[in-house]
Order: C-alpha cells, then sequence, then structure tokens
C-alpha cells in the first residue's frame, strides 16, 4: 500500500511541473518578444554585381563544355557561339544580442542581419572562331551583353522583394529563448531559418532569370539578329 501511494505521489509530481515548466516558457518568449520589440533589428542587404569579365580564347567545343556544366538539365538549341556566365549566391549572417531572463533563461534577439548577395565571377565568353572585327562577333557580344543586362535587372527584383518581405519574416521568426548552457549555435540557427523562410523568394527570382533571359534565345531574337549584319547595322 506504501508503494501505491509513493507511486501516485510521484506521478502527482512529474505531472504537476509539467504546466508549470510550460508556463515558465511561455513567460519567457513573451518578455523576450517584448524586448525585441523594443529593439527591433537591423536588416542589411549587400550585393554586388562584381566586374563583368569577357573571355574571348576558347573555342566552341569549350563553350559547349562550360554551358553543359552550367546548365546541366537545359539542352542546346545550337552551336554555341557566346554565352554568358551567370551564377548567383547568398549567404545569410545572423548576429544575437543575449539578455538574461528573470528565469535565468538567455533571451536572444537579432541585432543584424546581414544578407549578401552576388554573381561568381560574372563572363562573357565569345568563341575564338570570331575575328574581332566582324560583324558576327559584333552580335555575339551585344547578345551576351543583354543577357548580363538581364541578370542586373533581375538581381535589383530580388533585393526590392527582400527589402519587402524580410521585416515580416524577421517579426514571424521571433528571438529565441534558450538556457546559459545551450547559448552557442544560436546565432547559426537563426540564420538557418532565415534561409530556409526565404528560399521561395530566390527561387522565384530564378525563375524570373531564367524567363527573361529565355526571350533573347528565341528563334524570332535569333532572326532579329542576324538582320543587323545583312543590313549593315553593326
Amino acid at each position: 500500500m506504501k508503494r501505491i501511494i509513493t507511486l501516485i505521489l510521484w506521478l502527482i509530481a512529474i505531472f504537476s511541473t509539467c504546466p508549470t515548466q510550460a508556463v515558465a516558457r511561455n513567460y519567457d518568449l513573451l518578455a523576450c518578444k517584448k524586448i525585441m520589440a523594443q529593439n527591433p533589428p537591423k536588416i542589411t542587404i549587400k550585393y554586388t554585381f562584381n566586374k563583368l569579365q569577357y573571355d574571348f580564347s576558347l573555342s566552341e567545343k569549350q563553350l559547349e563544355a562550360i554551358f553543359h556544366e552550367v546548365n546541366p538539365n537545359q539542352p542546346m538549341l545550337g552551336k554555341i557561339l557566346g554565352m554568358n556566365r551567370l551564377i548567383p549566391e547568398y549567404t545569410i549572417t545572423t548576429s544575437t544580442s543575449p539578455h538574461v531572463l528573470g528565469s535565468d533563461n538567455i533571451c536572444h534577439i537579432p541585432s543584424e542581419i546581414i544578407i549578401k548577395i552576388s554573381y561568381n565571377k560574372p563572363t562573357i565568353y565569345v568563341a575564338n572562331s570570331l575575328p574581332k572585327d566582324s560583324c558576327r562577333f559584333k552580335v555575339t557580344l551585344r547578345h551576351e551583353q543583354a543577357h548580363a543586362d538581364v541578370g542586373y535587372s533581375a538581381m535589383m527584383l530580388l533585393i526590392r522583394s527582400l527589402r519587402n518581405q524580410m521585416p515580416k519574416i524577421v517579426e514571424e521568426q521571433g528571438p529565441r529563448v534558450s538556457s546559459i548552457e545551450n547559448i552557442g549555435n544560436v546565432a547559426r540557427s537563426m540564420s538557418e531559418d532565415y534561409v530556409n523562410r526565404t528560399k521561395y523568394i530566390f527561387q522565384i527570382f530564378q525563375d524570373t532569370l531564367i524567363e527573361q533571359q529565355s526571350r533573347y534565345d528565341s528563334e524570332e531574337n535569333y532572326l532579329d539578329e542576324s538582320q543587323l549584319c545583312r543590313k549593315g547595322l553593326l
């Protein structure tokens, strides 16, 4: 009988502490959100197109190899006399500011979120089979420069979208509460969450970039460009 009473008391003790712990966690989180509201984080977006490079030294076969490397799932539409290499990259890093709560837990609020966006070594290639003083070379170079302009415009749209949506994402993600023993990876974990929350924005950017680039690779546009040399416009 004594064992049964002891077991009952033990179970009561366990289940009675669970709601108390949950209430304490909720109280800490509410207090942490209040601190964050009073200290809103700085959101910084850094972007660079990087210097556009030109390479006229490669053969058509070498350009084909680069094309398949950059576009593994995209079929070639014909012989490649020119191409551009625009590979977007982005990173998100978070700095946090710790605040000790009354429970001795730590409230982590994001103090600054830095988003870096760039094109890694943007390059325009024109095959070495085209003489540099030929009209065909000029048309090909003009075509690839138009692709680079589209890449720049798409990046500007991405930045505008991030500026509009990041404050809401940061607010929804909120702060973090941890024990003193588990403060090590909070900033990195928050950065990973921001990356996951912004994936759809970057996917829209990628889709927009591909869609706009495809307009310059249409049969109609190639036909229009072929007229430039025939009419002596270049």
